[in-house]
């Protein structure tokens, strides 16, 4: 997993966190923190994980991390459907897209979609 700090980050999130339990704020700090990294550079995603073999595979199950957050009601309904909308694509991506080959891994084609995703969820508003 990607190095972060949660205490330093939990007062920068704002909105709905204290509606949420401290798993869930967790939860959603880890997803948050890894699609703001898919929504940039696939080369720079790859260094901050670490640049090993797996990197693809970590990352999706990260994002799939984010399942658990669909029930919450600390986090709005338009995020928990981008939300949703992000992990199911995860979960439809063919073996392939995460197959441990390295940076190559994120030239798949199901890439691109979740990015285009992970764009537009880190645009939404944090209400």
């Amino acid at each position: 997993m990607k190095g972060s700090d949660f205490n330093d980050e939990e007062a920068r999130m704002g909105a709905g966190l204290s509606d949420l339990d401290d798993s869930m704020r967790t939860c959603l700090f880890y997803f948050e923190d890894t699609i703001r990294d898919v929504a940039n550079s696939f080369e720079v995603l790859f260094n901050e994980y670490g640049g090993h073999l797996g990197v693809s595979w970590e990352v999706r199950q990260e994002i799939l991390i984010g399942k658990s957050l669909l029930e919450s009601r600390g986090v709005s309904p338009e995020r928990r459907d981008k939300i949703r909308e992000i992990t199911q694509v995860a979960e439809r991506m063919p073996s392939d897209a995460y197959a441990c080959a390295g940076i190559n891994d994120f030239s798949h084609p199901a890439w691109e979609g979740i990015q285009q995703l992970a764009r537009e969820f880190v645009a939404m508003p944090r209400t």
